[in-house]
Protein backbone atom coordinates (compact mmCIF):
# COMPACT_ATOMS: atom_id res chain seq x y z
CA UNK A 1 0.00 0.00 0.00
CA UNK A 2 1.40 2.85 -1.00
CA UNK A 3 1.08 6.93 0.52
CA UNK A 4 -1.73 7.49 -1.93
CA UNK A 5 -4.06 5.69 0.29
CA UNK A 6 -2.88 8.17 3.19
CA UNK A 7 -4.92 11.07 2.11
CA UNK A 8 -8.24 9.65 1.16
CA UNK A 9 -8.43 7.14 4.28
CA UNK A 10 -7.96 10.30 6.46
CA UNK A 11 -10.99 11.46 4.80
CA UNK A 12 -12.74 8.24 4.79
CA UNK A 13 -12.58 8.55 9.04
CA UNK A 14 -13.77 11.82 9.39
CA UNK A 15 -16.58 12.18 6.74
CA UNK A 16 -17.67 8.92 7.62
CA UNK A 17 -16.65 6.40 9.70
CA UNK A 18 -16.25 8.89 12.67
CA UNK A 19 -18.83 11.47 11.37
CA UNK A 20 -21.03 12.33 14.32
CA UNK A 21 -24.45 11.21 14.69
CA UNK A 22 -27.57 13.03 16.08
CA UNK A 23 -28.17 9.64 17.87
CA UNK A 24 -24.51 9.91 19.26
CA UNK A 25 -24.08 10.45 23.37
CA UNK A 26 -21.91 13.46 23.91
CA UNK A 27 -18.92 10.89 25.00
CA UNK A 28 -19.31 9.62 21.76
CA UNK A 29 -18.85 12.50 19.86
CA UNK A 30 -16.37 13.63 22.10
CA UNK A 31 -14.13 10.31 21.39
CA UNK A 32 -14.99 10.92 17.37
CA UNK A 33 -13.90 14.52 17.24
CA UNK A 34 -10.48 13.46 19.63
CA UNK A 35 -9.72 10.62 17.52
CA UNK A 36 -9.68 12.79 13.83
CA UNK A 37 -7.93 15.65 15.69
CA UNK A 38 -5.44 13.02 16.71
CA UNK A 39 -5.21 11.66 13.33
CA UNK A 40 -4.96 15.14 11.31
CA UNK A 41 -2.61 16.45 13.73
CA UNK A 42 -0.02 13.40 13.15
CA UNK A 43 -0.21 13.26 9.67
CA UNK A 44 -0.44 16.82 8.51
CA UNK A 45 1.89 18.42 11.33
CA UNK A 46 4.36 18.83 8.70
CA UNK A 47 3.40 20.64 5.60
CA UNK A 48 6.18 18.89 3.76
CA UNK A 49 4.48 15.56 4.29
CA UNK A 50 0.69 17.24 3.95
CA UNK A 51 1.52 18.29 0.38
CA UNK A 52 3.68 14.59 -0.66
CA UNK A 53 0.44 12.78 0.38
CA UNK A 54 -1.89 15.21 -1.49
CA UNK A 55 0.11 14.71 -4.63
CA UNK A 56 0.59 10.99 -4.41
CA UNK A 57 -3.10 11.25 -4.00
CA UNK A 58 -3.36 13.04 -7.31
CA UNK A 59 -1.29 10.98 -9.18
CA UNK A 60 -3.27 7.90 -8.28
CA UNK A 61 -5.77 6.75 -10.89
CA UNK A 62 -7.85 5.71 -7.98
CA UNK A 63 -8.67 9.28 -6.92
CA UNK A 64 -6.90 12.15 -8.62
CA UNK A 65 -8.00 15.18 -7.75
CA UNK A 66 -11.53 13.77 -5.96
CA UNK A 67 -9.27 14.44 -2.73
CA UNK A 68 -7.67 18.02 -3.66
CA UNK A 69 -6.45 19.49 -6.85
CA UNK A 70 -2.35 19.53 -6.84
CA UNK A 71 -2.15 20.69 -10.36
CA UNK A 72 -0.27 22.88 -9.94
CA UNK A 73 2.68 21.14 -8.19
CA UNK A 74 2.54 18.21 -10.39
CA UNK A 75 3.10 20.24 -13.63
CA UNK A 76 6.42 22.26 -11.67
CA UNK A 77 7.71 18.39 -10.81
CA UNK A 78 6.57 17.62 -14.91
CA UNK A 79 8.99 20.62 -15.48
CA UNK A 80 12.01 19.92 -13.25
CA UNK A 81 12.40 15.95 -15.63
CA UNK A 82 12.86 18.42 -18.57
CA UNK A 83 15.32 21.13 -17.47
CA UNK A 84 16.53 23.98 -19.94
CA UNK A 85 20.31 24.88 -19.67
CA UNK A 86 20.03 29.21 -19.22
CA UNK A 87 24.05 29.55 -19.38
CA UNK A 88 25.12 32.03 -22.18
CA UNK A 89 26.69 30.15 -24.82
CA UNK A 90 29.77 32.73 -25.61
CA UNK A 91 30.32 36.18 -24.43
CA UNK A 92 30.46 37.79 -28.15
CA UNK A 93 29.53 40.82 -28.89
CA UNK A 94 27.35 42.19 -31.95
CA UNK A 95 26.13 44.84 -33.09
CA UNK A 96 22.91 45.11 -34.59
CA UNK A 97 21.24 48.18 -36.48
CA UNK A 98 17.97 49.41 -34.96
CA UNK A 99 15.98 52.31 -36.69
CA UNK A 100 19.21 54.35 -37.83
CA UNK A 101 21.30 53.56 -33.93
CA UNK A 102 23.91 50.76 -33.00
CA UNK A 103 23.09 48.55 -30.00
CA UNK A 104 25.53 46.18 -28.98
CA UNK A 105 24.04 42.48 -27.70
CA UNK A 106 25.71 39.42 -26.95
CA UNK A 107 25.09 36.70 -28.99
CA UNK A 108 23.59 34.85 -26.56
CA UNK A 109 20.71 36.88 -26.70
CA UNK A 110 19.90 35.65 -30.26
CA UNK A 111 19.34 32.37 -28.68
CA UNK A 112 16.29 33.77 -25.73
CA UNK A 113 13.60 33.74 -28.10
CA UNK A 114 14.71 30.29 -29.51
CA UNK A 115 14.88 29.10 -25.91
CA UNK A 116 11.97 30.32 -24.45
CA UNK A 117 9.79 29.02 -27.70
CA UNK A 118 11.28 25.70 -26.67
CA UNK A 119 10.35 25.96 -23.10
CA UNK A 120 7.22 27.37 -23.67
CA UNK A 121 6.60 24.35 -26.18
CA UNK A 122 7.72 21.87 -23.20
CA UNK A 123 5.02 23.45 -20.68
CA UNK A 124 2.28 23.21 -23.28
CA UNK A 125 3.29 19.78 -23.91
CA UNK A 126 3.08 19.14 -19.72
CA UNK A 127 -0.11 20.14 -19.95
CA UNK A 128 -1.48 18.13 -22.78
CA UNK A 129 -0.58 15.22 -20.88
CA UNK A 130 -1.88 15.93 -17.34
CA UNK A 131 -5.08 17.27 -19.47
CA UNK A 132 -5.58 13.40 -20.84
CA UNK A 133 -4.37 12.03 -17.75
CA UNK A 134 -7.29 13.68 -15.85
CA UNK A 135 -10.00 13.15 -18.28
CA UNK A 136 -9.15 9.62 -18.48
CA UNK A 137 -11.89 7.13 -16.34
CA UNK A 138 -11.31 7.37 -12.57
CA UNK A 139 -10.22 3.62 -11.91
CA UNK A 140 -12.99 1.53 -10.14
CA UNK A 141 -10.87 -1.25 -8.51
CA UNK A 142 -9.57 0.33 -5.70
CA UNK A 143 -7.53 -3.00 -5.04
CA UNK A 144 -5.52 -2.41 -7.90
CA UNK A 145 -1.94 -2.20 -7.72
CA UNK A 146 -1.18 1.37 -8.69
CA UNK A 147 2.31 1.03 -9.82
CA UNK A 148 1.60 -1.86 -12.01
CA UNK A 149 -0.88 0.76 -13.63
CA UNK A 150 1.26 3.40 -14.12
CA UNK A 151 3.28 0.88 -15.75
CA UNK A 152 0.70 -0.18 -18.34
CA UNK A 153 0.32 3.53 -19.13
CA UNK A 154 3.80 4.65 -19.16
CA UNK A 155 3.54 4.98 -23.05
CA UNK A 156 0.56 7.06 -22.53
CA UNK A 157 1.62 9.67 -19.52
CA UNK A 158 5.59 9.61 -20.08
CA UNK A 159 6.51 12.68 -18.05
CA UNK A 160 3.37 11.92 -15.31
CA UNK A 161 4.74 8.42 -14.86
CA UNK A 162 7.97 9.91 -13.97
CA UNK A 163 6.16 12.32 -11.04
CA UNK A 164 4.15 9.26 -10.14
CA UNK A 165 6.97 6.61 -9.57
CA UNK A 166 8.74 9.52 -7.75
CA UNK A 167 6.15 9.41 -4.89
CA UNK A 168 3.76 6.36 -5.37
CA UNK A 169 7.06 4.64 -4.55
CA UNK A 170 6.66 5.75 -1.12
CA UNK A 171 5.11 3.15 1.65
CA UNK A 172 1.82 4.34 3.35
CA UNK A 173 3.53 2.12 6.85
CA UNK A 174 6.77 1.39 8.36
CA UNK A 175 5.13 -2.30 8.51
CA UNK A 176 7.13 -3.61 5.09
CA UNK A 177 10.91 -2.34 6.45
CA UNK A 178 9.81 -3.96 9.75
CA UNK A 179 8.94 -7.14 8.11
CA UNK A 180 12.44 -6.74 6.35
CA UNK A 181 13.95 -6.16 9.89
CA UNK A 182 12.92 -9.38 11.49
CA UNK A 183 13.54 -11.32 8.58
CA UNK A 184 17.13 -10.26 9.15
CA UNK A 185 16.52 -11.50 12.74
CA UNK A 186 15.65 -15.07 11.70
CA UNK A 187 18.53 -15.44 9.25
CA UNK A 188 21.50 -14.02 11.33
CA UNK A 189 20.80 -16.18 14.55
CA UNK A 190 23.73 -17.28 17.43
CA UNK A 191 24.97 -20.09 15.13
CA UNK A 192 25.33 -18.18 11.98
CA UNK A 193 27.09 -15.47 12.80
CA UNK A 194 29.81 -15.74 9.90
CA UNK A 195 27.44 -15.03 7.46
CA UNK A 196 29.02 -11.61 5.02
CA UNK A 197 26.86 -8.98 4.89
CA UNK A 198 26.18 -9.61 1.13
CA UNK A 199 25.14 -13.01 1.75
CA UNK A 200 22.96 -11.87 4.00
CA UNK A 201 21.37 -9.23 1.42
CA UNK A 202 20.82 -11.90 -0.86
CA UNK A 203 19.18 -14.27 1.59
CA UNK A 204 17.07 -11.77 2.86
CA UNK A 205 16.02 -11.22 -0.92
CA UNK A 206 15.57 -14.35 -1.51
CA UNK A 207 13.34 -14.70 1.38
CA UNK A 208 10.94 -11.59 0.67
CA UNK A 209 10.97 -12.34 -3.12
CA UNK A 210 10.69 -15.92 -3.72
Amino acid sequence: MTVSLVWPTLCLFEQELLKQEEADTQLTKDIKRRIVSYLYEKYTSDAQSENMMKVATYLDPRFKSQYGDKRRAVLDEMESFNPRSTEPLTDMVVTEEMGGSSKKRKLSDFFKSSQSKERQSDVNKSENELDLYEKSPQVDDKSINVLAWWKQNETVYPTVCKVALKYLCVPATSVPSERVFSCAGTIVTDRRTCLKPEKVNQLIFLNQNL
